[in-house]
């Protein structure tokens, strides 16, 4: 019975692709490793910004509605109090006290003939842009008016106008006035903090988020470190078993060799060639059975008891 030869054929793309997918370079899985602690990193420090952006934003939305808020509240609670001295008139607008808690707060009174009352004792040093005429206008229309203005030199202030009708059917405009000095001070403040604050909590989630990433990844380099050495072995048991093939190969193929030159001699003569091939024979039979039986313990289909060895 003739045994047919097994077909060779080179290596193509994908046998190199396959290749590749059963182990890779060592360098590959340093980069990898690089690649997805950074990864991780990145993806710490991403949450660790969008969480601090909101906390921040929450904080100072906070801050200046609660400042905004208590000084629209003190504005209009001192526009009512001072309400009826108004409508005495303009001489009878008294100055606030020092250290009262409407402390600092400027109130203008618009009259229907043009006359001014305000709580300073001389109207001269009242700054140029007093009172704010666009919150006259929108008072006039609604009633009340809050905003924020910039007059003189970059002068920032909080005007409350409201607009109160008296008996006599005259309206009269109290305004009243609130430096946003203290406020935006406090904001800018508030704002540096937040953005240095949140800077180095940044780079301390960075910094943990990359150590905590490496030790994460502790387990993956340990079986990457595992199938990098059960690689190396298997290279070092091919080698080996190449080299042990290689000698009964060669004198199997010597003996061949020596038959067709004497195709005519006697089998008797060439008996040697006979015996050399039949023992290397046997010799690969044994080699395929030991690797045969590697291969199954290997497998798990058949397990060895270990006992220690001189």
């Amino acid at each position: 019975m003739r045994i047919p030869r097994p077909t060779l054929r080179r290596r193509g793309p994908k046998d190199e692709d396959a290749a590749l997918l059963v182990g890779s370079a060592p360098d590959d899985d340093a980069r990898l490793l690089r690649r997805t602690r950074l990864r991780l990193m990145a993806v710490s420090g991403a949450v660790t910004l969008a969480l601090l952006v909101l906390l921040g934003f929450t904080i100072y939305t906070a801050t200046a509605n609660v400042y905004a808020n208590d000084s629209i509240s003190r504005l209009k609670s001192y526009a009512q109090a001072h309400t009826p001295d108004a409508a005495q008139g303009p001489e009878s607008m008294n100055p606030e006290e020092f250290g009262t808690q409407y402390s600092g707060i400027l109130l203008l009174a618009v009259f229907p003939n043009g006359k001014i009352g305000s709580n300073l004792v001389d109207l001269r040093v009242l700054p140029p842009g007093m009172p704010v005429q666009s919150g006259i206008d929108a008072a006039a229309k609604n009633g009340t008016d809050i905003r924020e203005v910039t007059i003189g030199s970059n002068v920032q202030l909080r005007v409350f106008t409201e607009a109160v009708p008296f008996p006599n059917s005259s309206t009269v405009y109290i305004q009243t006035v609130a430096d946003r000095a203290p406020e935006i001070g406090l904001l800018n403040l508030l704002e540096a903090v937040l953005l240095a604050g949140g800077a180095l909590a940044f780079l301390a989630a960075l910094g943990a988020g990359y150590l905590y990433a490496g030790r994460a990844l502790v387990p993956i380099r340990q079986s990457i470190d595992r199938r990098q050495a059960a690689l190396q072995r298997q290279r070092e048991f091919t080698a080996n078993a190449s080299h042990e093939l290689r000698t009964p190969l060669t004198v199997i193929r010597a003996s061949v060799e020596d038959l067709r030159r004497n195709s005519r001699s006697r089998v008797a003569d060439v008996g040697d060639a006979l015996d050399d091939m039949d023992a290397e024979v046997r010799h690969l039979t044994a080699l395929v059975d030991d690797m045969l039986l590697l291969a199954r313990t290997d497998s798990g289909v058949m397990q060895l008891d270990r006992t220690p060895l001189d």
